[in-house]
C-alpha cells in the first residue's frame, strides 16, 4: 500500500516532536477532521469533489472525502 503512495500529497498534523531521537509524531486523522470541518460547509449542491472510491456494488458505491465515508444508492 505504501508503495502505492509514493508521490501522493498526504496532509498530517506533527502532534510531537522527540529531539533527542529526532522522529516526529503526526496523525493523518487529526488533519483530515480538520480538513473536513474547514472544507465540507464550502460544499454547495452540484460542486465536483475529488474522492477516493472505497466500494462499488451492484446498487451502491462507497467513497471517502476528507476522511469521512459516505454512502451513495444508485
Amino acid at each position: 500500500m505504501v508503495r502505492g503512495m509514493i508521490g501522493a500529497i498526504i496532509g498530517f498534523i506533527v502532534i510531537e516532536i522527540d529531539t533527542v531521537s529526532n522522529i516526529a509524531i503526526a496523525s493523518r486523522k487529526d488533519a483530515m477532521d480538520l480538513r473536513a470541518g474547514l472544507e465540507l460547509s464550502k460544499l454547495k449542491v452540484n460542486d465536483t469533489v475529488r474522492v477516493r472510491i472505497i466500494a462499488v456494488g451492484v446498487k451502491h458505491i462507497i467513497v471517502e472525502l476528507y476522511g469521512k465515508g459516505y454512502y451513495k444508492s444508485r
